[in-house]
């Protein structure tokens, strides 16, 4: 399993992934959100996780990306995704 993190420090990095008791192979860092995209294609990975759709959206369709919910994304009281502009569309 690969981490992509957009961090500057990758010993913090490390050590919250191992608060958090994650197992990795590789921990990748990154100076950008859009630069996830950009690994994510060079390694031609199949599944991606992530909770910010910043990060979602210039990855390519081969990739089945996953959206983790949490109290920055999702409005628990109202049951409703919350997003911005640039990243969502009202249907």
């Amino acid at each position: 399993m690969l981490v992509i993190t957009f961090r500057k420090d990758r010993e913090q990095a490390g050590a919250d992934l191992a608060e958090h008791d994650i197992k990795y192979d590789e921990l990748i860092l990154v100076n950008s959100l859009e630069a996830k995209a950009k690994v994510i294609e060079e390694r031609g990975i199949a599944f991606y996780f992530d909770d910010q759709d910043e990060c979602l959206q210039g990855i390519d369709r081969n990739t089945t990306v996953l959206k983790i919910r949490n109290g920055g994304n999702f409005a628990f009281d109202t049951q409703r995704w919350l997003y911005s502009e640039r990243t969502g569309k009202q249907i």
